[in-house]
């Protein structure tokens, strides 16, 4: 599967996908996605520092973003990219917990649903291995 990154529409490290494009549009489809832009520079930040494979400080931008009393729509864009900053890193419990936080906002939240599923699929296989002794 290709990952394309859009400006702030989208964002993919290690499978997980932020900020609003799914993961099999090209740069030919780029021009049927609205931008996803928030006066947010903390949000901005994030998705920079995640882009970058900074994972930590992806986190600590989205947290202070969060503290910042975003809207819901921003609030759900933040859960979501802190879902995927801590998947992206194995802290699949805090990434769950992110992303549940991010479909409270906005429950057809695609790009939250997509690492909801992802994350809840690397739980599901580390039980697995747990059980098997792995």
């Amino acid at each position: 599967m290709k990952f394309t990154t859009y400006m702030l529409t989208a964002l993919t490290v290690g499978g997980f996908l932020a900020m609003g494009v799914h993961p099999s549009a090209s740069a030919a489809d780029q021009s049927a996605y609205k931008l996803i832009s928030t006066s947010d520079g903390l949000v901005r930040a994030s998705v920079k520092a995640f882009n970058a494979g900074k994972f930590e400080k992806s986190i600590n931008f989205s947290k202070k973003a969060l503290r910042a009393n975003p809207s819901k729509r921003r609030m759900a864009i933040t859960y979501s990219n802190l879902c995927a900053a801590y998947g992206a890193i194995g802290e699949m419990e805090k990434a769950n917990q992110a992303c549940k936080s991010a479909l409270e906002m906005r429950p057809n939240y695609e790009p939250a649903l997509v690492n909801y599923n992802i994350v809840n699929l690397h739980l599901a296989q580390h039980q697995v291995e747990a059980k098997d002794g792995k």
